[in-house]
């Protein structure tokens, strides 16, 4: 993971900065996974000092994985710090923020751990091929099929066929997403099935929720989260599932463990069913006989950074033969 490693004093080497009674010098060293520079091509870091107002800030080139800035003033007092790093459309993908107390006469330091910056959705919904469409009067969106109170009310202009919405904060992954109509009397008018939507760092995802094909138009960028379980297999036996699956070679070695997901066919949307630590095999034995069910796996990094989904598997548990 990378990290931001900032070393405060009232003066440095080599810096032809005067000296001021009631400020320090500030050197801020940024080092990143040589995966970043090599797969990634991160171009630029920005990191901010703020006190009130004031705004201190650098702009400095990623080469090599690294990259170093320099304040040669900084006032006594607690400043905000702020450390990002961008791709190469100018979005942050990758964000740190701490705050820190300048001394007069004294050194300091801290570190500031970069971790993936947070997504935005840009959701729209066209419903005007849904029947009874002038009924509609608000929209819930189930944000996460992991999380059932994450769900979003957006209430519809009675001038528009289009409800639309955005929402951000959201952590990258992958979510299971789905959305209702409801009347004004609180009657469901229409529920859809779950739909998968990738979030990626730093970046908006645009929803175009299409009644007539059911499909999402989605923005997407790279990922630096673990690379997602390869070779996933499942073996039906008369009453459980084993499942295997590749491990995925980490750059990092930070590799932590697995998630195994299950969701029962045809409609029902994804749900954790066990952590396995660093084993790549599982069976499931809470199956009913006469189901069927699909099978994902994710990896996790050290950070709890999750990956992409693993090809998907169905297993039908048929019944016993009858003698």
């Amino acid at each position: 993971m990378p990290c931001c490693l900032l070393a405060l004093a009232g003066c440095f080497s080599g810096w032809e900065a005067a000296p001021s009674p009631d400020a320090g010098s500030v050197k801020i060293v940024i080092t990143a996974p040589q995966s970043f520079t090599r797969q990634l091509a991160f171009s630029e870091v920005e990191v901010s000092l703020t006190n009130g107002v004031t705004v201190l800030s650098q702009k400095a080139l990623l080469q090599n994985g690294s990259a170093e800035v320099g304040f040669p003033r900084v006032l006594v007092g607690y400043w905000s710090v702020t450390a990002n790093i961008k791709d190469d459309a100018g979005d942050v993908v990758y964000t740190g923020t701490t705050r820190l107390p300048v001394y007069k006469g004294q050194e300091a330091s801290v570190n500031i751990t970069l971790m993936p910056a947070s997504g935005c959705v840009d959701f729209y919904a066209d419903i005007s091929n849904v029947p009874s469409q002038e009924r509609v009067y608000k929209v819930k969106l189930y944000k996460d099929s992991t999380n059932l109170r994450s769900q979003v009310d957006i209430i519809r202009d009675p001038s528009s066929m289009v409800v639309h919405t955005v929402l951000t904060g959201i952590p990258p992954k992958v979510y299971d997403m789905m959305i209702k109509l409801y009347t004004p009397e609180g009657d469901v008018l229409y529920e859809s099935p779950w739909t998968s939507v990738e979030v990626r760092p730093g970046k908006t995802t645009v929803i175009n929720w299409d009644f007539s094909s059911g499909s999402a138009a989605i923005a997407v960028d790279y990922d630096s989260v673990p690379p997602a379980p390869a070779g996933l297999g499942c073996t039906v036996l008369q009453e459980a599932v084993n499942l295997s699956w590749q491990a995925p070679v980490v750059e990092e070695n930070d590799l932590a463990g697995y998630v195994v997901y299950r969701r029962e066919l045809p409609f029902d949307g994804y749900r954790e069913l066990t952590r396995t630590g660093l084993e790549t095999s599982y069976r499931d034995t809470e199956v009913r006989v006469g189901s069927s069910y699909a099978y994902v796996v994710t990896a996790l990094d050290l950070s709890g950074n999750e990956s992409l989904r693993s090809n998907e598997v169905t297993a039908a548990i048929a019944a016993p033969a009858t003698p």
